[in-house]
């Protein structure tokens, strides 16, 4: 079996350094992505508990990973994780595009679609004009990195 195959032979110290190194540029992007995401698509009315949901799945995950190290060698902990991995890719594929991202590129319908989607309804008129009014200010507002550290007004 090349799995197997694969948890015998032993990494180069080159090889750990950049799958740690990429672990943690993908652990980073998915702390940034993901309040993001559910800041853009969650019900103002939900928001804050869906914001705690991530600690929350943070915690579980390093009790997961705790448990099964307990029971087992890091060979199959690291296969146990793939497999969490796999299955949140997989089901990711059926979450919509955020409808704010959709309106800023212009696509109107599919924002419908998406908020009809996330809201479980097809009522979503009234706040998709509010994403949109959201949207279109935010785009005629720009502010550069550069202006973070250069205008005193961005300081405070």
């Amino acid at each position: 079996m090349l799995l197997a195959q694969d948890c015998n032979k032993r990494l180069s110290l080159k090889q750990q350094h950049n799958l740690r190194l990429l672990t943690g540029f993908c652990t980073g992007a998915v702390t940034v992505v993901v309040p993001v995401y559910v800041g853009e698509t969650a019900s103002a009315h939900v928001r804050g508990a869906l914001g705690t949901a991530m600690q929350l799945a943070i915690s579980a995950g390093i009790l997961y990973v705790d448990a099964l190290g307990l029971l087992g060698s890091w060979r199959w902990l690291t296969v146990a994780c793939l497999g969490m991995s796999l299955l949140w890719a997989l089901l990711l594929t059926a979450v919509p595009e955020s409808p704010a991202f959709l309106l800023a590129a212009r696509k109107f319908d599919a924002a419908r679609e998406a908020l009809q989607f996330l809201r479980g309804h097809p009522y979503v008129e009234v706040e998709l004009s509010e994403i949109q009014t959201s949207v279109d200010d935010s785009l005629n507002y720009n502010v550069a990195f550069t202006d973070l550290v250069r205008k005193p007004q961005y300081w405070r």
